[in-house]
């Protein structure tokens, strides 16, 4: 967290800890600034003639098109094979077009004191059309020590093939004709909205710590939810039923808002320690015309408290020790008790270019559950190599 004042908060959102524990330490991310990028994506899709699961093997293109003198690596080619259980379209076969445009600008309005980053992505697809996502940025840095910044943004997730297309059959009920429930897609589900406000202070009381508090709230609208809809006779030759239709709608909106409190301190040039808490409070509301409270229930499926902390060593003879130990809250509406587990890595590098190490995950516990289900998170130990070329 050393650098310039810049560096005291970044573009995207402040992340002091990294999540990707077992590849190594975080490098940091290029950001990019009075950029344009262009991102064009066809998928080709293909379905082979299966008489029931349905295969589909999909072939991605993209072509990446960036001006400006820094910029994150947004495209890349791709080819994935995976199966769905049905299609409403079980003929389909063709082409998905999305296409993407982001400009963002930085304006220094008081030297050395004032900035303001704004833009927004351009995008259109298939499924939902054209879509504007704003958002900007003003940072303020009233000294050295003391950083002050707001952000808004609007983001939405596009629908895909699942939203639109979908018709799962499960197991019927009993009854006479029997009742097969089934899950449909809707050609008129939309994207599904949210608009996030920050306001965060950074605060350097020694030369070694930094000190950030966020606080956030978000709004959401148009979110998925599972309507059930009239019950029809579907006629099969020898296997007469009825068909308890539940339809993809957008029904469901709500928010969430919370407080992250992090530090971060060089404590000697070999020892880096950071700290993280996170409260999150998230409240689900269905629309007056939706009737769906298992969506709405989902609210309960993120913890309210979260606590981290991560100690990171460079040890001699190009040994390092990261540690990390976290607290978990109780998930509301999921049978998942609160807990607390460690994970550990030692590494050695060997040059520039090759490192080994060895990670144990989870060792607090032989096992525990941190979701909802039958399976349970192991304690696991693993080995690793890096290799730069």
């Amino acid at each position: 967290m050393h650098g310039s004042l810049d560096d005291l908060v970044p573009f995207e959102l402040t992340e002091l800890l990294g999540n990707d524990f077992a590849a190594g330490r975080r490098n940091k991310a290029n950001k990019f600034a009075g950029a344009t990028r262009l991102f064009l994506q066809i998928m080709q899709q293909d379905r082979l003639p299966f008489p029931a699961d349905h295969l589909e093997c999909a072939h991605n293109w993209a072509l990446v098109v960036v001006h400006g003198t820094q910029f994150e690596p947004v495209g890349t080619y791709d080819t994935k094979l995976w199966v769905i259980v049905g299609c409403t379209e079980c003929s389909y076969t063709g082409r998905v077009f999305k296409l993407s445009w982001q400009k963002f600008s930085s304006f220094t309005l008081i030297p050395n004191r004032v900035r303001l980053t704004v833009g927004s992505k351009f995008e259109h697809n298939d499924f939902s059309g054209f879509e504007v996502q704003p958002s900007g940025r003003i940072l303020w840095t009233p000294n050295a020590e003391h950083t002050v910044w707001g952000a808004a943004a609007r983001a939405v997730r596009t629908p895909s093939r699942i939203e639109h297309d979908l018709a799962e059959v499960t197991v019927p009920g009993s009854g006479s004709p029997p009742v097969f429930p089934r899950l449909i897609g809707n050609d008129a589900f939309v994207s599904e909205k949210v608009v996030d406000y920050e306001v965060g202070y950074r605060v350097r009381p020694l030369a070694r710590l930094f000190v950030d508090l966020v606080s956030f709230y978000n709004r959401y609208d148009d979110l998925l939810s599972i309507e059930p809809g009239r019950p029809f006779a579907e006629p099969i030759p020898g296997v007469p039923h009825l068909v308890l239709p539940f339809v993809i709608q957008n029904r469901l909106h709500g928010e969430s808002y919370g407080v992250e409190i992090a530090a971060d301190a060089a404590v000697t040039d070999w020892w880096r320690l950071n700290a993280a808490y996170t409260y999150l409070d998230i409240r689900l509301r269905h629309d007056p015309d939706g009737v769906d409270r298992l969506s709405e229930a989902a609210a309960g499926a993120s913890p309210h408290n979260q606590v981290t902390a991560r100690s990171l060593m460079n040890l001699p003879v190009h040994f390092e020790l990261d540690v990390i130990v976290r607290y978990v809250d109780n998930l509301p509406t999921q049978p998942v008790a609160s807990y607390v587990d460690a994970d550990v890595r030692v590494s050695r590098r060997f040059g520039r270019s090759l490192e080994l190490s060895v990670v144990g995950q989870n060792l607090a516990h032989d096992h525990h559950r941190e979701f909802a289900g039958g399976t349970e998170v192991q304690r696991g130990v693993y080995g690793a190599f890096r290799w730069w070329w």
